[in-house]
């Protein structure tokens, strides 16, 4: 008997964390761009991180809103 398909949203942490690293490296490079004093480059990277870390938060929310089962704790404090 096949086993069950995996469910839709299986893919949002690799995707979380795609989307963090790429805001990572946008912000490095934003440090960069201003230390070299290219601005405009800079408010660029820095508007694209802002963008991918929307993006984040909408995949962080979606995947956390539609899994099945929430996360169980099972100690005090």
């Amino acid at each position: 008997m096949p086993s069950d398909p995996a469910p839709w949203y299986q893919f949002f942490p690799h995707l979380n964390a795609a989307l963090n690293a790429t805001a990572l490296v946008l912000i490095v490079a934003g440090l960069v761009a201003v230390k070299r004093g290219r601005l405009e480059l800079h408010k660029r990277l820095m508007l694209s991180a802002f963008a991918v870390s929307a993006l984040f938060l909408l995949s962080y929310l979606t995947y956390h809103v539609s899994k099945e089962a929430p996360v169980q704790f099972r100690h005090d404090g």
